[in-house]
């Protein structure tokens, strides 16, 4: 009689857990917010803060590159100095008597220029052109003088290196630029993978809590049937224990995933900026990535597209640059300097430009180590030791990129190979688990193999989410490392918007 009412009121129990549970799971699926993986990844992780960090750091490198070419181009600049005032006491000796006497200097200088500049890129050289004015007013004797330059103009360089000088600077500006466009898509791409790894974080940790629901459902099943069997002698005190500490386990363990998932789903809302922290959503299809990669072709777009290469490049062409202005500073090398002027002093604006005079100068600076004791012979040595040394960390830097990505692809192909045995093994132990259950209220089944496979269930549910893990990381990695987009088969920077000039 008590075994039929204990039935009766836990069927009670049953029917209104099934008749609340629509009710409350459809009031808190209003409350909730859908946010599907493609749009957390595609769409608000490039929008997000560290997004437009990136995007503001690319503008910087684009206007530098874009001064260094206009600094090619023809300069002009004013020089305005209208104020110089001066009042002092200055210490005079009179022409004709010889006595010396001190006079008070009241005045004021005004001055102007106006000068064009130009560089030479081919010669390394710099060519001006100056006109300029000045006008000093004495105001303790009523005194006007007036300085004139109608025109002056000069040009510099040296005359060894010049060219080659300006053509690694060229190189080298152009490959900073190159870097900057391919640092900000990857910068993107990083972006993409972490909100990616935290999306997944946050289904998986759902996925966890959901399971653990399930399990107490399936453990009050359990408790239930292990009551009615106690309760008539089939199973000891003992069994009896253990069920109820799975019980307990099973709700300590729902608590624990709870708030893993309310914590995931908090650091995914912060991470892309979002309003709203009760989010709704679910791991994304596995079929959008590709079945496989190959090694061949991952590793082809990353020696085109990987930041890691280009800077390669870019050390190469600074090493070889330094290398050049050492060796050039430490043997024979020469500068040149020539200008052409006019200038003219009066005492009127107009007679400062009616008979000026001319004025040249040719400069010739030469550099010629004549004996040091060898110094310029091992500063030589030491630029070409240090160009050696920065050759070898960059092939170092290189064969440690290949490595990254043959694991990546080799870990990626793993995952993807495993992911449907996972899935399969996960909905097998689910299964198995609740025919045990079944057949322990028959009195079939023992605590013991009831214990092992929810052991199992538990196993096959960790395996395949860390398969699902490892499949979405190690994709989103490659992609990053490549700034290749192999769903799509585009490169990050067509799909980013990002052109080279």
């Amino acid at each position: 009689m008590v075994n039929s009412c204990l039935i009766s009121n836990n069927m009670k129990s049953l029917v209104i857990l099934i008749i609340c549970l629509p009710t409350q799971s459809s009031a808190q699926t209003s409350e909730k917010e859908f946010l599907s993986f493609s749009d957390a990844v595609n769409n608000l992780a490039l929008h997000s803060q560290r997004a437009q960090s990136a995007w503001l750091q690319y503008d910087n490198a684009k206007l530098t590159y874009d001064n260094y070419k206009k600094s090619f181009l023809p300069q002009l600049r004013i020089n305005l100095k209208p104020i110089t005032f001066n009042h002092a006491m200055k210490l005079l000796q009179d022409p004709y008597s010889g006595e010396y006497r001190n006079i008070e200097d009241f005045a004021n200088t005004s001055i102007a220029t106006l000068t064009i500049s130009q560089k030479v890129g081919p010669t390394g050289g710099i060519l001006s052109a100056t006109t300029g004015l000045s006008y000093l007013h004495e105001f303790t004797n009523h005194r006007d003088n007036y300085s004139s330059t109608p025109f002056y103009v000069s040009y510099s360089q040296q005359i060894i290196g010049g060219f080659r000088s300006y053509m690694q600077e060229k190189k080298v500006s152009r490959l900073q630029y190159e870097l900057a466009a391919m640092t900000v898509c990857q910068a993107l791409a990083r972006e993409q993978c972490e909100v990616a790894r935290l999306y997944i974080s946050a289904c998986l940790a759902l996925l966890r809590k959901e399971q653990a629901m399930k399990d107490i459902e399936a453990e009050d099943s359990l408790l239930f049937y292990a009551r009615i069997r106690h309760e008539n002698g089939y199973i000891t005190d003992y069994d009896m224990t253990q069920i109820r500490l799975e019980h307990l386990q099973a709700i300590y363990t729902q608590a624990q995933y709870a708030a893993h998932a309310k914590e995931a789903l908090h650091s995914l809302a912060l991470r892309l900026g979002c309003q709203n922290e009760n989010l709704s959503i679910f791991i994304p299809n596995t079929d959008a990535l590709p079945s496989l990669l190959i090694e061949a072709e991952v590793k082809m777009q990353a020696r085109q597209n990987n930041p890691e290469y280009k800077s390669a490049e870019l050390r190469r062409t600074q090493a070889i640059k330094n290398l050049h202005h050492r060796k050039l500073a430490n043997r024979f090398n020469a500068s040149v300097s020539l200008s052409y002027g006019l200038n003219q002093y009066a005492n009127t604006l107009c007679g400062a430009y009616q008979h000026p005079n001319q004025q040249q100068s040719v400069g010739l600076t030469l550099s010629i180590p004549v004996f040091d004791w060898g110094i310029s012979r091992n500063q030589r040595r030491m630029a070409e030791n240090d160009f050696d040394e920065e050759t070898i960390l960059i092939e170092e830097s290189c064969r440690m990129a290949d490595n990254e990505i043959i694991t990546r692809t080799m870990n990626y192909n793993l995952a993807s190979s495993q992911y449907e045995i996972s899935r399969e093994q996960y909905k097998l132990a689910i299964e198995q688990y609740s025919q045990l259950i079944s057949k322990f209220s028959q009195g079939s089944a023992s605590v013991y193999e009831l214990i092992s496979a929810n052991r199992a269930k538990q196993n096959t549910l960790i395996n395949h989410m860390n398969v699902v893990r490892a499949l979405f990381d190690e994709y989103y990695t490659i992609q990053q490392l490549t700034l290749y987009n192999f769903c799509e088969n585009r490169r990050l920077s067509e799909v980013y918007g990002i052109k080279i000039d």
